[in-house]
């Protein structure tokens, strides 16, 4: 019997083993491989929406050292990367997004997430995404025809604004998350109000294997893994983590996550 079976090991990707370039930083590979030697499942949870991460082209070699499925989006959509089929578990409310589209599509340019796929209110948004993600081929993104296409299971909303106060999204709603984003494009991200990369890979591992947080080795970087840390059995924050994740980690790396992975004791 494999006394690692009921073993989970979670992966953030960018900051944690992949560099900003979307190379694996040294040795993740080697490391990885060796938790694939022990029986101990891997599995990702990436913020990334399927499309980009397909678009860091990691290695089948690697990624057969994982499960087969990959919890993008903070988990809300699961991608089977084998199969290339999607799982929405966690969704905008339609009605709400009916109303967003339809007072907005005239006034803003935005992005949004249905089953897995990406569309675009206009070429101007698409545009806008392309460059904020340093998409080199956007011909998986659709430009909306309401003639052709229509709503179903949205999993986020990508607002590309000056202006936050945008009609019928209101920071105090109940049915939605929001996060008003400064930096390379002024932008507004409307999320189904389960969000959370904890609360989403407990409900996975239940469901799939009979296991929760308590089974997890949490592995991540930044703000957005805050309670995929906090709930797991054991959360580790890589070197060059935020302060807020060192603070609330069992372990704080004080070397690189490559050699962390081929020398530490998985027997914990």
């Amino acid at each position: 019997m494999n006394r690692y079976a009921n073993k989970i090991v979670a992966f953030d990707l960018d900051g944690t083993i992949i560099d900003e370039q979307g190379n694996l930083y040294t040795g993740v590979f080697e490391g990885v491989k060796r938790l694939h030697a022990k029986g101990i499942r891997s599995l990702i949870v990436t913020g990334r929406h399927i499309d980009l991460f397909c678009d860091l082209s990691l290695s089948n070699e690697f990624l057969e050292l994982f499960e087969d499925f990959v919890l993008c989006e903070e988990g809300n959509v699961i991608y089977n990367w084998k199969e290339k089929r999607v799982f929405v578990q966690n969704q905008i409310q339609l009605e709400c997004f009916e109303d967003f589209f339809s007072t907005n599509i005239n006034k803003s340019n935005f992005i949004w997430s249905s089953k897995g796929k990406l569309y675009a209110s206009s070429r101007s948004a698409l545009l806008y995404y392309s460059l904020l993600y340093n998409v080199k081929n956007y011909a998986h993104i659709t430009i909306f025809d309401p003639n052709r296409h229509r709503f179903e299971e949205i999993t986020f909303i990508l607002v590309f604004t000056q202006d936050f106060n945008v009609q019928n999204i209101q920071s105090n709603d109940d049915k939605y998350q929001i996060e008003y984003i400064n930096g390379k494009l002024q932008r507004m991200k409307i999320t189904p109000l389960i969000t959370c990369k904890s609360i989403n890979l407990n409900n996975f591992l239940n469901e799939k294997y009979k296991l929760n947080m308590q089974n997890v080795i949490a592995i991540g970087n930044d703000n957005k893994d805050y309670f995929l840390i906090k709930n797991s059995r054991i959360g580790i924050a890589v070197q060059y983590s935020t302060p807020q994740l060192i603070s609330i980690a069992d372990i704080h790396l004080d070397q690189d996550i490559g050699t962390f992975l081929r020398t530490y004791d998985w027997e914990v």
